[in-house]
């Protein structure tokens, strides 16, 4: 088991891989994971995500989880296991494909995002996630070179943060945590 319970790189439970896995074959075909990642966020709605979202028949996920994407081990698992602690259902990834992956299969109300991720940029994940219907956290130590137009679509966080200011900025944009069945 790895970070976080061993989720940090599966999208959830370990039965959400299968899950990820079927959605690729069945909705979206299996090219997807050889896709460049700009092909699949297209911003106009037509990129083979946006058709598998549009037509979602995966299982409903609660009302409140929240995709936290973060390269860096400690952070992610911190703010993880912060968000948990509060009630929270958290997937944890390191990069922008993982997100995407996780965008096929699962539904997220929110989604917090490192600005510097390896392969890609965190503000177009998390403009994906607009377009998807979540609302957004981007994460950063370069609050200088943030692109126009960012601070007005998405919540911005400089690092190192602050753990009251992150879990009242998810409370503010998706409220409390979801009642887990018992």
């Amino acid at each position: 088991m790895g970070p976080a319970g061993g989720r940090s790189e599966a999208c959830g439970h370990r039965s959400d891989t299968a899950r990820v896995r079927d959605a690729r074959s069945h909705d979206i075909g299996s090219n997807v994971g050889h896709m460049p990642l700009d092909s699949l966020l297209k911003g106009n709605g037509t990129g083979p995500l946006f058709a598998r979202n549009r037509h979602a028949t995966l299982m409903t996920m609660p009302e409140n989880r929240i995709l936290l994407i973060e390269d860096e081990p400690t952070t992610r698992e911190i703010i993880t296991e912060l968000l948990r602690g509060e009630g929270y259902d958290v997937d944890s990834v390191a990069t922008a494909g993982a997100a995407i992956t996780c965008f096929k299969a699962i539904t997220y109300a929110l989604v917090i995002a490192d600005r510097m991720l390896p392969d890609g940029d965190g503000i177009g994940i998390a403009d994906t996630a607009i377009e998807l219907g979540c609302k957004t956290i981007i994460i950063t130590g370069y609050l200088e070179d943030l692109p126009t137009g960012s601070a007005e679509r998405h919540q911005i966080f400089g690092k190192p943060l602050d753990p009251v200011e992150i879990i009242a900025a998810t409370r503010e944009a998706i409220g409390g945590p979801a009642a887990q069945p018992g």
